[in-house]
Parts: C-alpha cells; sequence; structure tokens
C-alpha cells in the first residue's frame, strides 16, 4: 500500500467514527489491493452468513438536501427547481444528476478554494472510484460501441440533456440571477468536463434511499466477476434505539439524529414521558449484510444490474455473462 492510499485509508476511517457508522472493521478492511477495481472490501476473517457488517445512519449519506424541518430531505426540488427541470425535460429524457453532481463539485471546489475549510465530506467523496459511462465516451468511440444496440438512442438523448443541462448551469444570465435556489443551480466556473465527470461519479454511485443518495461501503463493494457471486445485500432498515436523558442539549447532538429526535417523521420519532430517564428513537439507516459465508482474503460483492443495458448505462461496463436484455 502505497503512502497516498494510507492516507486517504486512514482519513476514511477517522470519518466513519465520526459520522457514526457502525463497521464491523476486525472482519474486514478497505483497500486497494486484490480487490476487482478501485477501492473495495476484502475479508480479513471468516464472515457468517446474515453478519450485519455496516449500519449507516441517514445523515452519514451524501445527499443533494440537507436534513433539516425546512429542506427537501426526500430527494425532491423546489418549484423553481421543477420548472428547470421541466424546461430541459422537453423531447429528450428526463434522467439527470444534476442537483447531486452540483452539490459534490461545490464540495470539492470549497475543499480546493480554502484548506481551512476542507468539506466534512472529503474523505468519503476521495475514494469514489470514477466510472466512465457512456455519454462520457468520445463520439467515434461511443456510436461503435453502441450501433444497434437498445442505448444508442438512450445515450445520445443523454448526451442532449448533459449539454443543455451544462449551458444553463454555466450561463451568465443564471448567475446572476438572484434567488438560493437559483443560485444552487448555478457554477459559471465549471468546465463541461468536470461537469461531465460528476454527473458520471452520481449516476454510478447513487441509489433512491432517502430521495437520492450517495452511501458509504454500498459505493466501495464492487460487482463480482464472472464466476464470482454476490455475498453483501444492502437495505434499508427501522432501528429503535434507546437513549439516555442527559438534560442538556450539548449532549444530545452525540448521539446518531438526537438533535431530530424531538419531532416525528424523518429521523427518528421520540416516546416517553417527562419523568423517563430514557428516550426511544426510531433511526432509519442503510444496513450491509453477508448474504453467504465469507473466507478471508475474500472480496465483499454486491449485485449492480440484472441486464447488459443497465450495467453499461449506469456503470459503463458488464460481464459477459450476462444477457442483453
Amino acid at each position: 500500500q502505497n503512502h497516498q492510499d494510507f492516507e486517504l485509508q486512514s482519513n476514511y476511517q477517522k470519518w466513519l467514527d465520526e459520522s457514526n457508522i457502525q463497521v464491523q472493521s476486525q472482519l474486514f478492511k478497505t483497500a486497494t489491493e486484490n480487490v476487482v477495481a478501485g477501492w473495495g472490501c476484502v475479508a480479513t476473517s471468516f464472515i457468517k452468513e446474515g453478519t450485519i457488517l455496516f449500519e449507516i445512519p441517514r445523515e452519514a449519506c451524501f445527499t443533494a438536501n440537507e436534513f433539516s424541518r425546512g429542506g427537501h430531505g426526500d430527494g425532491s426540488s423546489s418549484s423553481e427547481d421543477d420548472e428547470d427541470e421541466a424546461d430541459v425535460d422537453k423531447a429528450i429524457t428526463s434522467d439527470t444528476q444534476k442537483k447531486l453532481a452540483l452539490k459534490l463539485l461545490r464540495e470539492m471546489e470549497n475543499s480546493e478554494r480554502d484548506t481551512r475549510k476542507v468539506s466534512k465530506w472529503k474523505p468519503f467523496l476521495d475514494l469514489l472510484t470514477p466510472h466512465p459511462l457512456p455519454w462520457t465516451w468520445p463520439k467515434s468511440f461511443r456510436e461503435k460501441v453502441l450501433l444497434g444496440t437498445e442505448l444508442e438512442k438512450v445515450v445520445e438523448k443523454k448526451v442532449e440533456r448533459i449539454r443543455k443541462e451544462y449551458k444553463k448551469i454555466t450561463s451568465s444570465s443564471a448567475a446572476a440571477t438572484k434567488g438560493k435556489s437559483k443560485k444552487k443551480s448555478c457554477m459559471p466556473n465549471v468546465t463541461y468536463q468536470q461537469y461531465l465527470r460528476a454527473t458520471s461519479l452520481v449516476a454510478s454511485h447513487a441509489n433512491p434511499w432517502f430521495g437520492v443518495s450517495i452511501v458509504p461501503f454500498n459505493t466501495t463493494l464492487n460487482c463480482p466477476n464472472v464466476g464470482d457471486e454476490a455475498n453483501v445485500e444492502f437495505d434499508l432498515v427501522k432501528k429503535k434505539i434507546q437513549l439516555p436523558l442527559s438534560g442538556t442539549a450539548s449532549d444530545a447532538t452525540n448521539t446518531p439524529s438526537s438533535n431530530k429526535s424531538k419531532r416525528k417523521g424523518r429521523n427518528g420519532t421520540r416516546k416517553g414521558n417527562k419523568n423517563s430517564k430514557e428516550k426511544t428513537i426510531t433511526q432509519v439507516m442503510i444496513v450491509g449484510k453477508a448474504m453467504a459465508d465469507i473466507q478471508p482474503g475474500q472480496e465483499l460483492f454486491q449485485q449492480y444490474g440484472d441486464s447488459v443495458a443497465e450495467l453499461v448505462y449506469r456503470c459503463g461496463f458488464a460481464p459477459r455473462r450476462l444477457e442483453w436484455t
């Protein structure tokens, strides 16, 4: 392991701890060695089928919107954003990664602009492996590979949408427009290649949990090679946990989702009475569980898709064993 990988891994581990992510770190490691591609996870001890490997709270998932009382924590758009999307949607695909891609670019830009204000997400985002999706391929190569397939027209529509989105977010008129939601949709200094890369990262790593989000470990586990099978699955679950009533606001903020626990809804529901010494909250989280026994040295895999078309469009590759359906 080189020095750069060691530093990335150390920063990532620290971020996991600070983000209240529960990890069975004694059972596996995150590494770039002995994995299919990029960063992956490899078992260091025997893992029994059914073992819970990770529990990721909602607050540790990278989304386009903050989870706040007035925000769109479910991934929905404001009315102004919806109007913008409707303009672009006309006559082309409605598939878009715009909102999350822009947030990704802003987080990176802020970290590069001022090293004293590094994004809290940087250790996590640094481990995302870029996937060259079809709409990022050179035109001649794209047309040759996709000629006659079901993705030929789909990808060309996607390219058209990306170009229109880029033109809109970098236009001088958009930059001059007032309004918080409008400003969030403008990045006049971003290059076309940077926007392409950001949309590609989002499309290949995001899932529809909590609206749309990029989830730790769900982004790290690779797709199995030919001959291998997925051995880990992810699911959204609700878990009831007991928290002590400390009587001070500062103590409560040290527990996951506790700052949201007093209200019903997205992050938890508080139960009990004034005389109770504990409170029960229902926390929504993503859980990764072993689907089979995993031997030491074996890589942890998850299923990426069910068809060649889906894998090529979302991941930029496909195992030969799948049918083009």
